[in-house]
């Protein structure tokens, strides 16, 4: 699924660089940023194309299989 990720916390933004380096995310942004605003209006405009959207869906997709609650549980359920 294309993003468009606003960091709030420091704990995050390993995260947010390692999507943005992925090319699942445009670029990370900071909540403190004086042009945060404009910022989020340009990755949404860019994300209306479908072409740049597809591609950031396809890197994401590689970075997240959706399956992660079902190996958790999975694993606690062997726990017993």
């Amino acid at each position: 699924t294309a993003m468009v990720a606003v960091l709030t916390g420091e704990d995050q933004r390993y995260n947010l660089e390692g999507y943005s380096e992925a090319e699942a995310l445009l670029r990370p942004l900071r909540f403190d940023s004086d042009h945060l605003h404009s910022t989020v209006a340009q990755d949404v405009a860019t994300l209306l194309d479908s072409h740049a959207r597809s591609r950031q869906t396809k890197a994401a997709a590689r970075l997240v299989d959706g399956r992660g609650a079902s190996r958790v549980a999975s694993a606690i359920l062997c726990l017993k």
